[in-house]
């Protein structure tokens, strides 16, 4: 190793340091033994530091650069402009680099003349395991998912090394910044050239910000306020929210997790948070009704065209769903109605009556059981099938379309529609209706929603109830027909918005 000005010096390494005298000498320790073959130099910034940092260097035989303006950007830009090497890396004061560091940055800008800088993976050590732990699971995960919405990998300080010349087109860092100065000089580097994340190039550095609390409630308050609030702050708004952070230092040795157990308690974690995830989008699949998780659903049409289709549901219930044709008749218009086969039998004649008028028929389950999605697919196949040959043995026709109770879907209710040749339709616009509140709710919680190829689900039953009131629905039913006219739109039925056949041969 060479400290001295040096044309051959091909890495400088900058450490900006304030009051670092209890850790700076593991940083340097795991610097000096690196088994790097060619020159570098060692580069301590001290940052106006009140304690023995400046000694403490001096014993490792480090080049000392004082920087008198307080700030780890103005610390580390000095560091940046005093050295000499063709690539520039920056670690912290209480990080500690593995022998082969220096040259696995060395060999990246090597072996590819494009990349412009790398970075890597930081492990953290501390005095509190648990709470170790818990930091050296979710952080890179938060940086993988800062990846994901960025498109690039972010520096941290502590871990990553750039071309010089790179670094001098940016202009260097920005001194305004009191923190996150490193990771705003990652965004511009992509504007010079690749940013390469080395996954096995990997630190250790220290918990101190985030053991600093006295209690483990305080400590994750510290750690959600400052550090990753502040980290997708400056992801979302290019800029840091904190200002400054609190200057803690420790006097702690290192407990260091092994990596035999950092790599036990990653594959618990990530297989948990995985485990999370694959529920979350579960739920939203059978949930959400504009879900195409486990499929092609129908909801909605993106379309200027002024067309909206109305659909009924949980029919047939009389006298309300011939209420309802008798005001379809009037104002010329033909909807969907999505039956279910329970009120098929109770009421065998209306569905013979909705297909003479011109309208469609779909199934919408034999007994609207809520939880018909999870059901086993023996139960699921009696429910449609039971429903499809009530309304061909009443109509003629097996229904195309067919609509869950509830809108709940899952991967294996969409499988045993596809082999029954039915799609799922769910809808856009819907109010709760089905709790009968005022016809005037109902109106304007409809217009509130209704847009160009949208889907509109009133009721004319409840479920598998029979005799149920559908008064309100029946008189809201006019107002809210005349308002979507008189705003321009014209009514289609599901399988006309779609493009889709209303029935299967």
């Amino acid at each position: 190793m060479n400290q001295k000005i040096d044309k051959k010096i091909a890495i400088s390494v900058v450490v900006p340091a304030y009051n670092e005298e209890h850790l700076l000498g593991l940083c340097l320790e795991s610097l000096r033994h690196q088994d790097h073959k060619g020159a570098y130099e060692i580069i301590v910034v001290d940052n106006n530091s009140t304690d023995k940092t400046s000694e403490v260097a001096k014993k490792y035989n480090a080049i000392i650069i004082k920087e008198k303006r307080k700030g780890v950007a103005f610390a580390r830009k000095t560091g940046f402009e005093k050295s000499q090497g063709k690539i520039i890396a920056s670690t912290d004061a209480d990080t500690i680099v593995p022998r082969d560091w220096l040259s696995k940055i060395h060999n990246a800008f090597r072996n590819d003349d494009n990349i412009a800088a790398v970075t890597g993976p930081i492990d953290f050590f501390g005095e509190t395991k648990r709470r170790l732990t818990i930091l050296n699971v979710f952080s890179p995960i938060t940086r993988f998912i800062g990846l994901i919405f960025s498109g690039r990998p972010y520096f941290y300080g502590a871990n990553f090394a750039i071309k010089k010349e790179i670094y001098n087109r940016i202009g260097g860092f920005d001194t305004r910044l009191a923190v996150g100065e490193d990771m705003d000089l990652g965004i511009h580097v992509r504007e010079f050239g690749e940013v390469k994340y080395l996954g096995n190039l990997r630190v250790r550095t220290s918990a101190r910000k985030f053991e600093s609390e006295s209690s483990s409630t305080r400590g994750l308050k510290y750690l959600l306020k400052t550090y990753l609030l502040n980290f997708w702050w400056f992801l979302l708004f290019k800029k840091p929210r904190v200002n400054e952070f609190k200057d803690i230092r420790t006097k702690t040795s290192r407990t260091i997790i092994s990596e035999e157990k950092l790599k036990t308690v990653r594959i618990l974690g990530y297989g948990s948070i995985i485990a999370i995830i694959t529920i979350f989008f579960f739920i939203w699949g059978v949930f959400y009704t504009k879900s195409q998780v486990f499929g092609k659903t129908y909801w909605g049409k993106k379309t200027k065209e002024k067309i909206i289709a109305l659909t009924f549901d949980d029919g047939p219930n009389e006298p309300y769903t011939s209420q309802i044709l008798e005001i379809l008749a009037k104002y010329n218009i033909k909807a969907t109605f999505f039956e279910v086969g329970e009120n098929i039998q109770y009421y065998p004649e209306v569905s013979k009556k909705i297909i003479d008028s011109g309208h469609v028929i779909a199934n919408h389950s034999y007994s609207h059981q809520a939880d018909l999605s999870i059901e086993d697919k023996g139960t699921i196949q009696k429910e449609l099938d039971w429903t499809q040959e009530m309304i061909f043995e009443k109509t003629g026709k097996y229904p195309h379309l067919f609509r869950p109770p509830h809108g709940f879907k899952s991967p294996w209710l969409l499988g045993e529609l596809k082999k029954d040749n039915l799609v799922t339709i769910e809808w856009s616009d819907m109010t709760s209706d089905w709790t009968q509140p005022p016809s005037k709710k109902i109106v304007k919680n409809i217009l509130a929603k209704a847009k160009p190829g949208g889907v509109i689900v009133l009721h004319d039953g409840d479920a598998n109830h029979h005799n149920s009131n559908r008064a309100e629905d029946v008189k809201a039913l006019p107002e809210i027909i005349e308002s979507l006219k008189n705003d321009g739109y014209s009514f289609v039925t599901v399988p006309q918005l779609f493009n889709i056949p209303a029935y299967n041969n």
